[in-house]
């Protein structure tokens, strides 16, 4: 997972409800190295602009982030 290969050394059993930040495992600079990896993975467009904190605050979150965006 995209997550736990730039984030963490395991994502291990997380619920998709946990929240990142709150629990030490995301902090700013996690959530831009997630939408740089994406972007180089998947070859993507993010604008600064589109990126919001609660976007990523859980894995839900974040799956619901990259699945709306345009292939």
């Amino acid at each position: 997972m995209l997550v736990a290969e730039e984030l963490i050394d395991s994502t291990g059993d997380l619920p998709e409800n946990f929240d990142l930040f709150r629990n030490g495992i995301i902090d700013s600079l996690g959530i831009m190295r997630i939408v740089m990896a994406a972007s180089r993975k998947y070859d993507l467009d993010i604008a600064i602009e589109e990126i919001r904190r609660e976007d990523f605050q859980t894995i839900a979150a974040i799956a619901a982030f990259f699945n709306g965006r345009p292939a």
